[in-house]
């Protein structure tokens, strides 16, 4: 029977190797992801913990834009507070 895929016993197909280290890229290649949203949200209120998990749980483009909309974290509204001209 060639051409005919190995389903196993639960009559599923098992896939193969080659899948599993495609999956295990796509989840390294996520967490990378994850991990630059929190780099980028460091100096926000939230910081690179709370944008990493937020960019875990929501997808990093769905971070990317809460980052949008984050407060500034309090030494960089205070750097903007000495700078401003007022």
């Amino acid at each position: 029977m060639t051409g005919k895929r190995d389903t196993g016993i639960s009559g599923r197909n098992t896939g193969s190797i080659g899948e599993a280290k495609m999956q295990f890229v796509v989840l390294i290649l996520y967490v990378i992801a994850a991990a630059i949203c929190g780099m980028l949200g460091r100096n926000t209120a939230f910081g690179f913990v709370g944008h990493f998990i937020v960019a875990l749980l929501i997808t990093p483009i769905g971070d990317f834009l809460v980052q949008i909309v984050a407060r500034p974290s309090r030494e960089v509204r205070r750097k903007i507070k000495e700078y401003d001209v007022e």
